[in-house]
């Protein structure tokens, strides 16, 4: 394994050109080059799953810098490594692997681990201090997740061996090869959702963070998808700064490190693509949404767009122009404080691009600046400076059109001189040139020279065949050892550099030609080898017989592929095989097959070395092997690249000389060619399985069908072997199939493998594999037949299918009856012979007719059935029936159909209605939304409903007609607004309605503008997205049609709608299956005031049923739980519901929105019971739908005295959303703008209530030295009723003294370094035992979520603060509590110990502080630990999530013993849902360590099973515990439930009503308390250790206090 590593890594030399060398690849590389790494950095090497991501915005680091290059190996990662080896970087983390594993000739284990040891070795040996952190692959659908998972764990064992720590991914990130819970839209890179699980885990390794910086907002794509869709869910996660500046563009912004060129913080790359034609205007405006979300307000905007319009489309300029204009209006829509700047489009290499679009365009451009009178947009010039005079793009600053490195340098010092233009206190400075230059020339030496390194390195030792002898390796390894000194000094000149590497290159190729030969053969001693190409597909040498031509076949142990070397008298070798005695024959003619033959032939053969460690060629004079390609069949060819027997380099030519070491195999027995009919065999969603035959349609295409026909060559298949279990498959028609990159059919054969690893185990399927393709690929049709792909790995899950059948066509004979439709969308289903099919079916030979009538059995009821034809111009017609006696050969007849849907005109009477369904997406449909005036209103695309809002009238004909939606009258048709991509369509007058044709596809239809049939009406992204014009071979662009049932399926309500708990006004969601596709409706309070209509399509089988309740609803169809499956009448049909309040349901919403838009605002629940037993419930009321720093947040309030009976909604305090003036100056973070994430406490013996809470316009993870947010104070002195203004604390915790605001009271900040700061929201802890001396409260504890400098990086901890005066005054509780928090919880035990509770994915971290002195707060933090580790922990998801921690008095059940239990409620999904409470009934007979207290929890109500988030909970008046949380639907709702210690503890336990606490004076003993403690209260006292289970005794001067239960 060893040898075979080493040799696969030497495709450095052969692989890595051929990827470097694409422009769009190596000026990504080549902006390393200038970008210096220093040894405060840390370094993320990768592909494009790393090159896609912000890491150092998602880590909250600058240092940490991105070193992915889209599609990259690890050999070009190799050649390049020197970039960041130079600078010896602090750590560097490598994830590679993923492309390799994906192409063909390197798809191996051995070549991924070759090549990464040897980077290890690189860095280890250059840069002993840098950390290395190698990364697992990430699994992916496109990949073979066996040979990925092989890879990683030998990357495992790599790092063990090299002493490297490795971090597996794999299990965090597994949706991402499936595209589940939104991790990935195409199986292989990666959403937010997905990056934030990857930050999360190697953010303690990289800043020691526990977590990434990423907010909580749902990740949004702006309606794209693919690669696009995916970045922009990184943006929309990433917090923007109001002192930020975004690069926004394309390729060219995504291939920049701007914060590096430009060495600032505040710079933001919002660039997205790879390669040019990149994103159009249209899509890039959808991606804005995504990047100024939660009303960010950044400083200054670059905005590069467009080039793809202009350079790589033929829209007017003008109509570019329009396009762009509405992206920068949008920008200044959503942030009109920022200065925005346009660039130019820069040259292209092509000059006459440059002269007739891009010149002009830039003139467009810099008017349109000029023209502006805000003041706020200006125009930047990055054309003049890199064009040549010749009008081209600058080669010494472009490769092609992609900027070289130097490129992006001069870029950069443009980009300074303008940002400090519009801010003379802009801390940027771009790279100089002459930086940028030092950095080439030193990465240039250093690659030379460790490109030099490399080659020695895979020089193998020993003494087998192909390595060389340990004293001729005494040379290169002295030249080794001087070539790492020159790369370790830091100081090493180009003329070091320059003779080192001829030093070391003089000894390596002095050494090659001693490379041990192989053993020659003699009479007594045979000794045999396998001769292969490792840099050519590792074909092995393998002779197909005696006289006949060699070939290069797959890895195999026969003793066909076995060779012996026999010397002549000449001194060269007779090369024998080991089967069939043949020779092989230097005889072939140039360019033409190597044979073999029975004798000796008459010149004998040499191995020699070639130019890669270890490998040899083998040449007989001027003949020399060569192994070809599949183009070519794999044969061996006599080719050498100057026709001399001498080419040393050549893929090819080199062959790798193995030792045989065990017996070959019996060869298999010979394959014969077969005719068959090849079937994928489908899963359908059902369960069951459809047979989909391949065959060759009229076009000469590969499609799919059904059924086939009998003796119709198009669907026959013939099977020719093709060497060792490979064919080559052959249609009747002449064609192959063949690949491209999926399957197709061609002129040329290709080699497929059917695999013995079907998913279907039951059937006789097998899998279609293609062994060469990305490094072996399954080919897949989609269940529905619609289309052919490619897939990493088995696969039949009711949407792609890799397992096909095979029938022989000698198994059935007879004829076939085959029907063509003129409308294949018609779904027409016929019967003849007593069978039901669509397009044929077989009478096998010697059977009889024995119902000779053809009929029409069923079709789409949107079409009509004109009849049966016998010719295809269907102008002889059969009637609707006919009759077929017999068949004495194949027979063809013709079904003509016409569309029902077309309306004569628009009088009443003549009206059609329709609905329009999308083929792809049939959930889909196309719908006019309700509004007050539809005249300009676009049409959407939304989940079907079977409203009025779908219903359409198509008034015209096929070739020419109107749109009109009933919604709207026929006053107004639907307008596109041209007939150009992206055109959106909506309500205009009739006379400015679009002229509209239809266009078949396959089996559905484009809807185009007359004339413009490339373009038709599509989804444009699903639900709620409007509908616009694109591509017509797209599947969103192509739609099906029902005809409506003039009369609708009619839902009445029994409604009984009052009393009960507070419910929402949403009561259910009901889904509505009809024909097999289910659609949603939702029935809300005032919907169910009158009847409700579905509109349905004529003779459509339907059923209902309500798919969720909401909680304190019940509803029945007349004792039923839904409509089951029917058929629904002509007449319509008519159901009762009844819905009333289930009374039984303590669930209660008391806060939500049913706004479609506004779907998150309300968030964050916090709940506290006053001394007289309201209960008090708090949440952020969110306008601006996000997190404080973001948007206005608001505090509100509701309070109940019964649990049942709540107060209106009201304001503890309101945000004011807005920026002001602040000496003279305008500051968006001012205090008052927003408040949230409230904590609060009512105090147990007065009637004040406390809320702790952010405020401000500065969001946490985007908080610094010189810009917090800000900490509220909110007092109530009446229990809840009423509120003080908020009080600024800000400065009593940060240090405030550089912010631009007004002068806050002084104090002196208890966390001076801290960036920002807030409370953990929910519960604020009351003491119960202990009162400060001359306090009037008992002591109140709370835990922070600090963002601070911490261990050399910025880091998130929790502290834990308190206040002896309800919340004026706060104190440090010790330092940090826990390294790497995040949201936290703290809770008291009977000593006064505070335990802490911190969010994490997959459970919590604990740690608890023990007193020395309480009164001063002087103490120690042990150190925390994680509950999943532990045993019994608290374990769960992947989800990071803020729950309650309580500490209750209980009886326990069973015993009757009075306790405490702990409970932690959290949410226990992989994702946000299924909050539950867990508990642990406590034992104090010692004390508790980290440890102690995170292990052994008991799982205990699971509260809801449906999406489900933040969570707290209080001790009622009435001993229940009042449980507050957030819950879906509707964004979130903040719900409300009362529960019993037994509801939670599944009967366990019951709360202990009688929990006091007491103190007993003047006690002489900790016994005499005890004993008083005994006899007071009847606990339990151990008599030899004075201890109690319940009881926990302190001496407090000349007081004994015996701590026991309270209820808070």
């Amino acid at each position: 394994m060893k040898r075979v590593s080493t040799f696969l890594a030497a495709l450095l030399y052969t692989v890595a050109a051929t990827f470097a060398d694409a422009p769009f690849r190596n000026h990504r590389y080549d902006v390393f080059k200038v970008l210096p790494v220093s040894s405060e950095q840390t370094v993320f090497v990768g592909n494009s799953i790393t090159n896609m991501h912000e890491w150092w915005e998602a880590l909250g680091d600058h240092n940490v810098v991105n070193r992915g290059v889209s599609g990259a190996v690890t050999d070009e990662a190799l050649a390049n490594i020197e970039a960041i080896a130079a600078g010896r970087p602090k750590k560097v983390f490598l994830m590679l692997g993923t492309n390799d594993l994906g192409t063909a000739g390197i798809n191996t284990t051995e070549h991924v681990i070759a090549n990464v040891a040897l980077m290890v070795d690189r860095l280890q040996a250059v840069s002993p201090t840098t950390e290395l952190y190698i990364q697992s692959i990430l699994p992916s659908g496109k990949r073979d997740q066996a040979l990925q998972q092989a890879t990683n764990t030998a990357l495992e064992a790599l790092c063990m061996a090299k002493g490297v720590t490795y971090i597996d991914l794999w299990d965090d990130l597994k949706g991402v090869a499936t595209n589940n819970d939104g991790l990935s839209y195409d199986n292989l890179h990666l959403t937010a959702n997905a990056y934030k699980i990857w930050c999360d885990k190697v953010a303690p390794y990289v800043t020691g963070n526990s977590t990434s910086v990423y907010t909580d907002a749902v990740q949004q794509d702006g309606g794209l998808g693919a690669l696009h869709g995916m970045r922009a869910t990184i943006f929309s996660k990433l917090p923007v700064g109001n002192d930020d500046i975004l690069i926004i563009g394309d390729e060219m912004v995504h291939g920049g490190e701007w914060h590096e060129l430009l060495r600032s913080s505040r710079v933001k790359s919002r660039g997205t693509g790879w390669g040019y034609a990149g994103m159009s205007l249209t899509n890039m405006s959808k991606m804005i949404e995504s990047i100024f979300h939660d009303g960010a307000t950044p400083a200054q905007v670059y905005l590069h767009i467009g080039v793809d319009d202009v350079v790589f489309q033929t829209t007017e300029l003008a109509t570019i122009l329009v396009n762009y204009k509405a992206a920068v209006a949008k920008i200044q829509q959503l942030s009109p404080t920022t200065e925005v700047v346009i660039t130019s489009v820069q040259p292209m290499s092509n000059a006459a691009k440059n002269t007739e679009r891009v010149v002009p365009f830039n003139a467009l451009l810099k008017a349109y600046a000029d023209e502006d009178t805000t003041d706020k947009l200006h125009y930047l010039d990055i054309y003049t400076d890199f064009v040549t005079d010749a009008g081209t793009a600058n080669t010494a600053l472009f490769t092609g059109n992609y900027l070289y490195g130097k490129g992006y340098v001069k870029v950069a010092q443009i980009l300074e001189a303008q940002i400090k233009a519009l801010d003379a206190n802009a801390a940027v400075t771009a790279i100089t040139d002459a930086e940028a230059e030092a950095l080439y020339t030193r990465f240039t030496n250093r690659t030379a020279l460790g490109n030099a390194i490399v080659q020695a390195s895979l020089l193998p030792e020993g003494d087998d065949v192909g390595y060389y002898k340990t004293a001729d390796m005494a040379d290169v390894k002295s030249q080794v050892a001087a070539a790492y000194m020159a790369l370790r000094n830091s100081t090493s000149s180009t003329d070091v550099f320059t003779s080192q590497v001829e030093a070391l290159s003089t000894a390596v190729n002095a050494l090659l030609p001693k490379l041990n030969q192989p053993t020659v053969s003699t009479g007594e001693n045979e000794v045999w080898y396998q001769l292969s190409t490792p840099n050519r597909g590792s074909r092995y040498l393998t002779s197909t017989g005696t006289g006949t031509g060699v070939i290069g076949e797959e890895k195999h142990n026969y003793a066909t592929g076995m060779w012996k070397f026999v010397e002549r008298t000449d001194g060269t070798l007779n090369i024998v095989n080991r089967h069939d005695k043949s020779y092989l024959a230097p005889t072939a003619a140039y360019n033409t097959q190597i044979m073999t033959s029975a004798t000796q032939p008459t010149n004998g053969w040499t191995l020699s070395h070639a130019n890669t460690a270890g490998l040899f060629i083998v040449s007989s004079g001027t003949v020399q092997l060569n192994q070809t390609q599949q183009g070519l069949g794999y044969k061996v060819y006599n080719w050498s690249s100057g026709q001399n027997g001498t080419d040393r380099t050549d893929a090819g030519c080199q062959y790798l000389v193995t030792l045989v070491t065990d017996e070959p195999d019996a060869l298999p027995e010979p394959a014969e060619s077969s005719k068959c009919y090849l079937a994928a065999h489908t899963k359908q969603s059902d369960g069951t399985y459809v047979n989909r035959y391949l065959y060759v349609n009229e076009n000469g295409t590969l499609a799919n069908n059904t059924e086939f026909m009998l003796d119709n060559d198009s669907y026959v298949w013939e099977l020719i072997p093709n060497g060792t279990d490979a064919w080559h498959i052959k249609n009747g028609t002449g064609k192959y199939l063949s690949y491209g990159p999926r399957l197709i059919v061609a002129d040329t054969p290709y080699s497929f493998q059917f695999k013995e690893d079907a998913v279907d185990k039951s059937s006789e399927a097998k899998s279609l594999y293609n062994p060469t393709s990305s490094g072996g690929k399954y080919m897949v049709l989609a269940a529905d037949g619609s289309r052919f792909d490619q897939y990493g790995q088995p696969v039949n899950n009711g949407s792609w299918c890799s397992d096909y059948i095979l029938t022989s066509t000698s198994d059935i004979t007879g004829y076939t009856l085959s029907v063509v439709s003129n409308l294949s969308s018609a779904e027409p289903l016929f019967s003849w012979n007593g069978e039901e099919f669509a397009t044929s079916t077989i009478l096998v030979e010697g059977t009889k007719v024995t119902d000779s009538t053809l009929d029409m059995v069923s079709h789409h009821t949107a079409y009509r059935f004109d009849g049966f034809y016998s010719d295809a111009a269907y102008t002889q017609p059969l009637g609707t029936t006919c009759t077929i006696a017999e068949l004495t050969g194949n027979r063809t007849v013709y079904a003509k159909f016409s569309l029902l849907i077309f309306s004569a005109s628009t009088a009443e009477t003549d009206l059609v209605p329709v609905q329009i369904y999308n083929n792809r997406s049939k959930e889909y449909t196309i719908r006019l939304n309700e509004s007050s005036s539809y005249n300009g209103k676009p049409i959407n695309s939304a989940v079907n409903a079977y409203s009025e809002n779908d219903i359409w009238y198509l008034v015209g004909d096929a070739s020419s007609f109107k749109m009109y939606s009933r919604m709207a009258g026929t006053e107004l048709g639907l307008k596109l607004a041209s007939n150009n991509r992206d055109a959106a369509a909506t309500m205009a007058p009739v006379s400015e309605a679009t002229a509209l044709t239809l266009v078949e596809q396959v089996g559905s239809f484009a809807i185009c503008p007359v004339g413009t049939i490339g373009q038709s009406l599509n989804m444009h992204g699903g639900n709620g997205h409007d509908i616009k014009l694109y591509n017509t071979a797209d599947g969103g662009s192509t739609w099906l049609f029902n005809l409506l049932n003039q009369q609708p399926l009619t839902i009445t309500y029994n409604t009984s709608l009052e009393g009960g708990y507070e419910t929402n006004t949403r009561i259910a969601e009901v889904a509505i299956s009809v024909n097999g596709t289910t659609g949603n409706s939702r029935w809300t309070k005032e919907s169910v005031l009158t009847k409700q209509d579905y509109y349905l399509p004529v003779g459509a089988t339907f059923s209902m049923t309500a798919a969720t309740v909401y909680h304190g609803w019940e509803v029945d169809f007349n004792g039923a739980t839904g409509i089951p499956e029917q058929v629904l009448p002509e007449e319509g049909y008519h159901a009762t519901v009844n819905i009333s309040v289930d009374t039984d349901n303590a669930y209660q919403y008391l806060f939500y929105s049913n706004d479609p838009v506004m779907n998150r605002p309300y968030r964050i629940p916090a709940i506290a019971v006053n001394r007289q037993g309201t209960v008090l419930t708090v949440t952020d009321h969110r306008p601006g739908g996000n997190d404080v720093g973001f948007a206005e947040v608001d505090i509100k309030i509701r309070r109940s005295e019964d649990y049942v009976n709540w107060t209106e909604e009201e304001f503890v305090v309101n945000g004011t959303g807005s920026g002001r003036e602040v000496n003279g100056t305008w500051v968006n973070n001012v205090f008052e703008y927003a408040f949230g994430d409230a904590a609060i406490v009512a105090d147990r013996e007065s009637d004040e209530v406390l809320i702790m809470c952010v405020g401000g316009k500065q969001s946490f993870p985007g908080g610094t030295a010189t810009s917090h947010n800000y900490v509220a104070k909110l007092k109530s002195h009446d229990g809840g009723l009423t509120w003080d203004e908020p009080h600024n604390l800000t400065a009593m915790f940060m240090e405030v003294s550089q912010m631009a605001m007004e002068n806050i009271e002084g104090y002196t900040p208890i966390l001076p370094e801290a960036y920002s700061m807030f409370y953990g929201s929910g519960r604020i802890l009351q003491s119960r035992i202990f009162k400060k001396e001359g306090s009037q409260y008992y002591r109140i504890y709370a835990a922070l979520l600090v963002r601070e400098p911490y261990n050399g990086g910025v880091s998130h901890n929790n502290h834990v603060v308190y206040s002896d005066d309800f919340g004026d005054t706060w104190y440090t509780l010790g330092g940090v509590a826990v390294p790497g928090g995040d949201e936290a919880k703290v809770e008291e035990l009977p000593d006064g110990t505070i335990v802490i509770s911190s969010r994490k994915s997959y459970g919590r971290y604990f740690n608890i502080f023990t007193f020395t002195d309480i009164a001063t707060g002087q103490g120690k933090w042990a150190t925390s630990v994680a509950s999943h580790n532990q045993t019994g922990g608290i374990a769960f998801g992947a989800n990071a999530c803020n729950g309650e921690l309580m500490k209750v008095p209980v009886i326990r059940k069973n015993d009757g013993i009075k306790c405490d239990i702990m409970l932690q409620s959290v949410p226990t999904g992989d994702k946000r849902e299924k909050v539950t409470i867990y508990y642990k009934e406590m034992n104090y007979s010692k004390a508790y360590t980290p440890t102690t207290f995170a292990q052994n929890w008991t799982k205990g109500l699971q509260v809801t099973d449906r999406g489900s988030a933040y969570s707290t909970m209080t001790v009622q008046a009435d001993g229940r515990i009042g449980f507050f949380y957030e819950e879906e639907p509707n964004g979130y709702c903040m719900v409300y439930v009362p529960l019993t210690i037994e509801e939670i503890t599944g009967g366990a336990y019951s709360i202990d009503e009688e929990a006091t606490v007491i103190e007993i004076p003047e006690m002489e003993s900790l016994h005499s308390a005890y004993s008083m403690a005994y006899d007071l209260m009847g606990r339990r006292v151990d008599a030899a250790t004075h201890e109690g289970p319940h009881i926990v005794v302190r001496q407090d001067g000349t007081t004994i206090k015996v701590y026991k239960h309270t209820k808070q």
